[in-house]
C-alpha cells in the first residue's frame, strides 16, 4: 500500500480497492482490448525497428551537417544527435494505430534550415517514407510522416551545446539556459511525459485508466486542444491528478473517481500535479495565477516551466465538458453496485464510450468555409 504523498496535495483516500473494484477492471481491459486498444507484440517490435532505423538516419544527417561546417570526419561523428519519444508511446497508453511523437536533439551547429532543408528531403527521398508534411512555423517546428507503416511526428530542438555528451539530461533544467523558445518547448513535450510518470503511484494502474479517458474522450468529441477541448497532455493530467487522489486503487475506481472530482470542480481553480517553480537563473516564462485570470480551466505542465495546457478552452467547449463529467459520473457510479454482473459492467464501460450525438442535438447547424486565394507574382 502507497504511504507517500504524491503531488501537491494529500491523497483523499488510501482505501485499496475492492474484489468488485478488481472485477470491475479486469472487465474494464476485457472490453478495452475488445476494441483493439492495445497493440500487437509484433507491433510493438515494428515500432521499435522504425525508430532504430530513423535514429541511424538522423546519425547520418548531424554528421553530414557537421562536415559541411567545417568539421574534422572524426569531430564530426562525435557531435550527435538525438531522439526521444514521448507522448502516448512514452505514457505506454498508444494503440496500434497511434502516432508516434519523437523530439529530435541537435548540437547548436545544426539549425532548423537544416532540419527542414536537408532532413526533411532526405525523408522524403525514401521508399518507406509516405505522407510527408513539413511545418516550420507551426507552434513547435515539425515533419509529419508515415516511416513504414507507423505514423511519426518528428519535431526540432536546438541545443546550446557545441557537442552533446553521453550523459546529457534532457529533464535537468540547466539544459533549457539559452534556448530560442521553440527549441524549449519542443523540449517540454519530452520533459512532461516522463514528469507524468514519475508523479503517479502505480504507472500500470494510470496506464489503464488513461487509456480508457483517451478513447472515451476521443468518441465524445471532447479530444482536440485545436476546436478548444484539451489535447493528450491535458487528458493525462487530469488521470495523473485522481491517481496521485486515490494512490492504492485500481483503474476501475480511479475513473468512478474521475468523472466524479471532474464533475464538482470549481474551474477556473487550476489542476496541478506538482509545486510551480521559479527558476530565476534562467528566467523562463512560467504560469502565474495572478496574470492567468481569464484563463477559464488551467490544467498546469508538471515539468519546469509550468504551463497551461488549455489555452484554448471557451466558454460554449468548457460547457461541453462539463455536461460530458456529468454523463460520466450518472454512468459510472452505476458501477458502485456490487450485484451487477460482468456483462452488465461490460455494458456500462461500453455505454460511456458511445459516440457524440452532437448532429442530432440541435435542428439547424451553421457550416463555415473558408478560402485562400494565392496570387503568384504579386
Amino acid at each position: 500500500m502507497s504511504k507517500r504523498k504524491y503531488g501537491v496535495d494529500e491523497p483523499l483516500s488510501r482505501e485499496k480497492p475492492s474484489e468488485d473494484d478488481l472485477r470491475c477492471t479486469r472487465v474494464l481491459v476485457d472490453v478495452m482490448k475488445g476494441l483493439d486498444l492495445y497493440e500487437s507484440d509484433e507491433r510493438g517490435i515494428k515500432r521499435q525497428e522504425v525508430l532504430a532505423e530513423l535514429n541511424e538516419i538522423i546519425q547520418e544527417w548531424a554528421y553530414e551537417v557537421a562536415i559541411e561546417c567545417g568539421f574534422a570526419e572524426e569531430l564530426a561523428r562525435e557531435q550527435g544527435a538525438r531522439i526521444y519519444a514521448f507522448g502516448s508511446y512514452r505514457l505506454g497508453v498508444h494503440g496500434p494505430t497511434s502516432d508516434i511523437d519523437t523530439l529530435c536533439v541537435v548540437p547548436k551547429h545544426v539549425t532548423i534550415e537544416h532540419f527542414f532543408q536537408n532532413l526533411v528531403p532526405k525523408l522524403k527521398a525514401l521508399d518507406v517514407v509516405k505522407e510527408l508534411s513539413a511545418v516550420e512555423d507551426a507552434y513547435v517546428p515539425v515533419a509529419k510522416f508515415c516511416y513504414d507503416t507507423v505514423d511519426i511526428d518528428l519535431i526540432f530542438s536546438r541545443l546550446s551545446l557545441s557537442v552533446i555528451p553521453d550523459e546529457w539530461d534532457p529533464h535537468d533544467n540547466k539544459n533549457l539556459k539559452n534556448l530560442d523558445p521553440k527549441s524549449q518547448k519542443s523540449l517540454n513535450g519530452c520533459r512532461d511525459t516522463d514528469a507524468i510518470l514519475k508523479l503517479v503511484p502505480s504507472v500500470d494502474e494510470f496506464r489503464t485508466t488513461l487509456r480508457f479517458i483517451k478513447r472515451w474522450a476521443k468518441k465524445r468529441a471532447v479530444y482536440s486542444n485545436k476546436f478548444g477541448f484539451l489535447g493528450g497532455i491535458s487528458w493525462a493530467i487530469l488521470t495523473a491528478k485522481i491517481c496521485q487522489l486515490f494512490p492504492n486503487q485500481t483503474a476501475s475506481r480511479i475513473l468512478v473517481w474521475f468523472f466524479m472530482f471532474f464533475d464538482r470542480w470549481k474551474w477556473p481553480s487550476p489542476i496541478k500535479l506538482t509545486d510551480i517553480v521559479q527558476l530565476p537563473n534562467l528566467n523562463l516564462e512560467v504560469w502565474d495565477p495572478q496574470t492567468a485570470h481569464k484563463q477559464l480551466a488551467p490544467i498546469i505542465t508538471p515539468a519546469y516551466p509550468a504551463m497551461n495546457s488549455t489555452y484554448n478552452i471557451n466558454k460554449s467547449t468548457l460547457k461541453v465538458l462539463k455536461s460530458e463529467f456529468k454523463r460520466g459520473r450518472d454512468l459510472t457510479e452505476k458501477l458502485l453496485n456490487p450485484k451487477n454482473t460482468d456483462e452488465e459492467i461490460a455494458k456500462i464501460w461500453h455505454k460511456l464510450m458511445e459516440p457524440s450525438d452532437f448532429f442530432l442535438q440541435c435542428k439547424h447547424y451553421l457550416q463555415v468555409i473558408s478560402l485562400i486565394i494565392i496570387r503568384h507574382g504579386c
